[in-house]
């Protein structure tokens, strides 16, 4: 057997920064650069730790790279640290060895090769971009780093060229087309194809295989896909085994397309037929097994339009065995023994949807949920303001299918935006043969912003003490809210201009509450003070322990808890309120439309610039407190008189007798005589008269006569002097 082994430069990394590469010793030659290369990362224990695409020579011992270095598993970024040593790859044109011929784009391999030796991973560093290689032998992989293909995207993954690999051997026996046989190798394939004539031929470990990684990112195949040990469990490594965007098609007698063992398999198209099958095979071993797509993507299971719907999941026996699919879309769902054909009793597959959600502001947090479960997933929006999240579509033990749930919900909430909300449900998916299930799942999430948040800082809505205005009772209402979401759909309250939202809950104003914010059955603030006003269906409000209402418009029931000898300012009450409390209160600016008495005792109200229209009662006093205003003067300088007698009896025509007397009181200094709290029932008409006789200046006396209206009495007399 042929081995390839060695690469183009090797030796220790002097630094690298951002994709500038500088070696310790300085020995690159400007015309080895022409053709593409990569250069192989390895710690100082000669651990590989990543590649980088070489982009071009800068000097002798400078290179600058594409990417920067990159794990090929997961295409994460790969930190420098000091005692880092490098090898930059051969191509197979440089490659001298017995039954290896290269002809342009063309390599032509006639004998076995192994790739790299069992020594340690710095054996071999090979890459090429796009060659179509053919082969009538087996391919081992022993130990080192091999590349084939090229990325030129990491975060979208996107490739560019890719290798043919076409095996000629008929067979039997099988061969392997890329077998690991030792922890040292490392594989990637990006792009490209894999072909044979024999079937099945194994791309991977197969029986007496082992590998530190393998990926196959982008791949399209008609070859068996194996792990090591045909598929079985691993022992080592199992999250460096990657199939990633792989396309299969296997169409050959009781073929295993994937057999992918405790690998990840992320995405692509699997078409088979016959008795052929996608599965984690064969093994005989309990556990926990996956196949999956990314968020946002599918791994699609085709038949071959011969009628035969193919099985996800094969085991040789009955183990104990648990299946979770994500994004898989699939005609049938069953699990079947290897040998009988019968559905294995002890195995169970679940199928899960994930979703990538993204557009979200920074801290949003995102529910998913069911009517079955309760919450399926959720989670918090980072500064990417991207976010996965899974569902349970179905359950299956043996091909006895278990749906789940086939509708959800979801919800988003951010505190300055307002809530997104909507629902999804199982949908079908065009195959070849007919329509599979599928979830649509993830996308934009639009957030809107909430513009009934006054404070847009929530730590300082966090901090108040007091709620004293609707503006922030919403506020604190979407801080509640958001501390707490669980998926609702809706706020606890809104808010249309000055006034809060109830629907059909109760807002408690308190003066003494223990919190300043409690959402329970009903909703407790703590105010000494609350302007701004409330609507509601069937809920309402309640003042307790002092709590006054100074403004605004309420628009539903007002259950006035407050105490006696208390003043309602300015409000407006297009409802009842009702007094719990004997005492006497009073209404100052305000417009009632009913009051009612429900304190057992008498209730009296002073109405001052107020109104009620229906006093609904029992036991309600009310008193119309409105001013009569009488200001004296003399009427030839207009100065004001003081001592002047103002005497003011009712008229007939109003609720008073004729006769009673109103006022009589001598001016003050200001020439005004006044009676603040003339109780007002309804308008009362009045005559009377003022004079000044009994010190001097003396003044004639001179009539008046007016109306007292719910705006009071207020008139000017001019007095002229008695000489």
């Amino acid at each position: 057997m042929a081995t390839i082994t060695g690469s183009k430069y090797s030796g220790s990394v002097s630094s690298i920064s951002g994709n500038t590469f500088t070696a310790v010793s300085g020995t690159f030659v400007t015309g080895d650069f022409d053709t593409p290369r990569i250069i192989s990362l390895f710690d100082s224990s000669d651990e590989f730790k990543g590649i980088a695409y070489v982009k071009s020579f800068t000097s002798a011992s400078v290179l600058e790279t594409e990417l920067g270095f990159f794990d090929p598993v997961d295409l994460s970024p790969v930190a420098f640290a000091a005692g880092d040593t490098y090898l930059v790859s051969l191509n197979f044109s440089e490659v001298v060895t017995t039954g290896l011929a290269v002809s342009g784009d063309r390599v032509t391999m006639t004998a076995d090769h192994t790739f790299g030796a069992a020594t340690n991973q710095k054996q071999l560093c090979l890459y090429d971009e796009s060659k179509q290689i053919t082969s009538t032998n087996q391919l081992e992989f022993s130990g080192g780093v091999v590349v084939l293909g090229h990325i030129v995207d990491l975060v979208n993954d996107l490739i560019q060229g890719g290798c043919s690999l076409n095996l000629l051997h008929a067979g039997p026996p099988y061969l392997s087309l890329l077998k690991g046989v030792n922890l040292n190798s490392h594989r990637y394939i990006f792009g490209g194809q894999f072909l044979s004539l024999s079937t099945p031929t194994y791309v991977g470990d197969g029986s007496g295989g082992d590998s530190h990684s393998i990926v196959l990112d982008g791949v399209y195949s008609e070859c068996d896909l194996l792990t090591q040990g045909g598929g079985a469990n691993w022992t080592r490594n199992p999250l460096r085994h990657v199939l990633r965007n792989i396309s299969t098609f296997a169409n050959g007698f009781n073929a295993i397309a994937i057999r992918w063992g405790d690998g990840i398999v992320q995405g692509g198209t699997v078409k088979l037929s016959g008795s052929t099958a996608i599965s984690l095979f064969g093994s005989d071993d309990g556990g926990t097994y996956a196949l999956s797509a990314p968020a946002g993507q599918r791994l699609v299971v085709l038949e071959a339009g011969n009628g035969t719907k193919p099985n996800l999941w094969r085991s040789s026996t009955t183990p104990t065995q648990t299946v979770n699919f994500t994004n898989v879309v699939s005609l049938k769902k069953g699990m079947v023994t290897g040998t009988a054909g019968d559905p294995n009793p002890n195995a169970s597959a679940n199928w899960y949807y994930k979703g990538l959600f993204t557009a979200m502001e920074n801290g949003t947090k995102l529910f998913i949920r069911d009517s079955a479960l309760g919450v399926a997933d959720s989670g918090t929006a980072g500064v990417s303001g991207e976010l996965e999240l899974t569902v349970l579509e179905s359950t299956v033990i043996g091909v006895t299918e278990t749906v789940v749930e086939a509708n959800w919900t979801f919800g988003a909430c951010a505190y300055n935006k307002q809530i997104n909300a909507g629902s999804f449900a199982t949908t079908t998916k065009e195959t070849i043969g007919g329509t599979a299930k599928d979830v649509p799942l993830g996308g934009i999430v639009a957030q809107i912003i909430d513009v009934n948040v006054t404070e847009v800082t929530k730590a300082t809505v966090d901090a108040y003490t007091e709620l004293t205005t609707s503006q922030q009772l919403y506020d604190r209402a979407k801080s509640y809210l958001y501390d707490n979401y669980v998926g609702e759909s809706a706020m606890t309250v809104g808010r249309s201009g000055d006034k809060i939202d109830l629907g059909s809950r109760t807002l408690v104003i308190d003066a003494a509450a223990v919190s300043v914010y409690a959402n329970a059955a009903n909703i407790t603030i703590k105010a000494s003070s609350y302007s701004g006003g409330a609507t509601a269906t069937t809920g309402g409000v309640t003042t307790q322990n002092g709590a006054l209402l100074n403004g605004g418009t309420f628009d539903c029931d007002v259950i006035y808890d407050s105490g006696a000898s208390t003043t309602l300012t300015n409000v407006t009450v297009n409802g009842v309120v009702d007094f719990t409390t004997a005492g006497t209160y009073t209404l100052e600016g305000c417009a009632i439309s009913e009051v009612t008495n429900s304190s057992g005792g008498a209730v009296t109200i002073n109405l001052v610039n107020s109104s009620v229209t229906t006093n609904t009662g029992p036991d309600i006093t009310l008193n119309n407190e409105v001013a009569i205003t009488i200001a004296v003067k003399n009427a030839t300088d207009g100065a004001n008189i003081e001592g002047a007698i103002v005497y003011i009896e009712a008229a007939a025509g109003g609720p008073l007798t004729a006769g009673d007397v109103i006022m009589s009181q001598l001016t003050n200094a200001s020439g005004i005589s006044e009676d603040a709290a003339f109780n007002f029932t309804s308008n009362q008409p009045v005559v009377g008269r003022v004079r000044k006789g009994t010190s001097p200046p003396y003044y004639k006396s001179s009539s008046l006569s007016g109306t007292i209206t719910t705006g009071g009495l207020v008139q000017t007399v001019f007095l002229i002097e008695d000489h």
